[in-house]
C-alpha cells in the first residue's frame, strides 16, 4: 500500500482536470476543488467545503459524490506533526535513484527505522547547474497506509499526499513566478514563511503565531509580536542571500488572515525588502459567494486550495 512520488507535479499545461484536496485543520475537515485554468485565464477555485472533525472523511466523500466529483484526482495534506522535512546535499545520482539515495542520507535524522519510512524529495535550485540541495520529506509508512484505508472507507481515491509547504508554494508562485521572493502566510494558528526561486521552494519555516492569537492581543503586545516576526523574516532573508548568491530577493508577499493592510504596514517598517499584500482573489477566480477563511469559526481553506492547485504552476 505505497503511494507513488507524492510531491512532484505533473507537466500539466493548464488543461489538467480539477483536483480535490482535503486537510484536517483543528475541529474541521476542509476540502477544496480547483483547476489550473478558467475562461478568464486564472486558476479556478470551484468550491470549498468543511465538516466537523467527528464527521470524518465520510462526510467529505458524500459531498464529493453529490456533486459528481468523486472521480477527481484527490490529495490529502499531511498534518505538520506527521512528517519531517530536512534539507540535505543532493546526492550525485540519476533522478530515478534520488529517493533511494536520499533514504540513506536521512536514516540518522529520524527516530524510527528507515525501512519503516515513506520518503519523497524536492530539488532546491542551486547557483550552478547540477549543484544544490534537496528537501527530503519523510513520514512513517504506517501513516500512508492509515490514510489510504481512511480514504477507501470514505469511497474516495487518494492520489497523492502533500504537505502545507508545497501547497503554499503553489499559491505563492501565482504572484511572482520564477522571480526570487518571500511569501508569508499568517493562518489561524500558525505562520508559514517560504522563500522561493525559479518557482521552487528554497527555505521554509513554521512559526507558532496565528491570526487568532493576534486578534486577541492588545495593540502594544501585538506590535511587539509582529516586530519579532519581522526579525525572523529578516534573518531568514539574509541567510537566503548568503546561500543563494545568484538570487536577488527584494520582495515579501504577505497573505494574512489578520488585518492584511496593517500587517504589511508593521512589517514594512522593520524590513529591508519591499512588502506587498497577497490577496488570493487577485490571482485565482473564486466561485461566487465562496468564503476562504473565517478567524472566528477557526477555518482557513488557503492550504487546501493550494494543494488543489498543484497543476497550476
Amino acid at each position: 500500500m505505497r503511494l507513488p512520488s507524492w510531491l512532484q507535479r505533473s507537466s500539466a499545461n493548464g488543461h489538467a482536470a480539477a483536483w480535490l484536496a482535503v486537510q484536517g485543520q483543528g475541529a474541521h475537515w476542509l476540502a477544496a476543488r480547483a483547476s489550473a485554468g478558467s475562461s478568464k485565464g486564472k486558476p479556478q477555485v470551484h468550491a470549498c467545503h468543511r465538516v466537523g472533525h467527528s464527521e470524518g472523511l465520510a462526510a467529505i466523500g458524500r459531498w464529493a459524490q453529490q456533486n459528481g466529483w468523486q472521480r477527481d484526482p484527490q490529495a490529502q495534506l499531511l498534518p505538520h506533526g506527521d512528517y519531517h522535512m530536512v534539507q540535505v546535499d543532493a546526492p550525485p545520482v540519476e533522478p530515478a535513484e534520488l529517493r533511494s539515495a536520499a533514504r540513506w542520507l536521512v536514516k540518522d535524522m529520524i527516530d524510527y527505522p528507515v525501512e519503516e519510512a515513506a520518503l519523497d524529495c524536492v530539488r532546491v535550485p542551486g547557483d550552478q547547474p547540477g549543484a544544490g540541495k534537496i528537501f527530503a520529506v519523510i513520514t512513517r509508512q504506517a501513516k500512508v497506509n492509515e490514510a489510504l484505508a481512511q480514504w477507501k472507507a470514505a469511497a474516495l481515491k487518494l492520489r497523492v499526499l502533500d504537505i502545507p509547504e508545497m501547497a503554499l508554494r503553489n499559491v505563492a508562485v501565482l504572484a511572482f513566478g520564477e522571480q526570487p521572493a518571500a511569501f508569508l502566510h499568517v493562518g489561524i494558528e500558525d505562520t508559514y514563511l517560504l522563500l522561493l526561486w525559479r518557482q521552487e521552494l528554497c527555505v521554509t519555516r513554521q512559526l507558532p503565531m496565528g491570526a487568532r492569537q493576534l486578534r486577541a492581543m492588545d495593540d502594544f503586545p501585538r506590535e511587539g509580536q509582529i516586530e519579532r516576526l519581522a526579525l525572523e523574516v529578516q534573518r531568514t532573508v539574509d541567510a537566503f542571500g548568503r546561500q543563494f548568491s545568484a538570487a536577488n530577493l527584494q520582495q515579501l508577499w504577505v497573505s494574512s488572515l489578520w488585518e492584511p493592510a496593517r500587517m504589511c504596514e508593521l512589517l514594512a517598517a522593520q524590513l529591508s525588502v519591499v512588502v506587498e499584500p497577497f490577496a488570493l482573489e487577485q490571482w485565482v477566480e473564486l466561485a461566487p459567494g465562496l468564503r476562504v477563511h473565517d478567524i472566528a469559526e477557526g477555518y482557513d481553506h488557503t492550504l487546501a486550495i493550494g494543494a488543489a492547485l498543484r497543476e497550476a504552476a
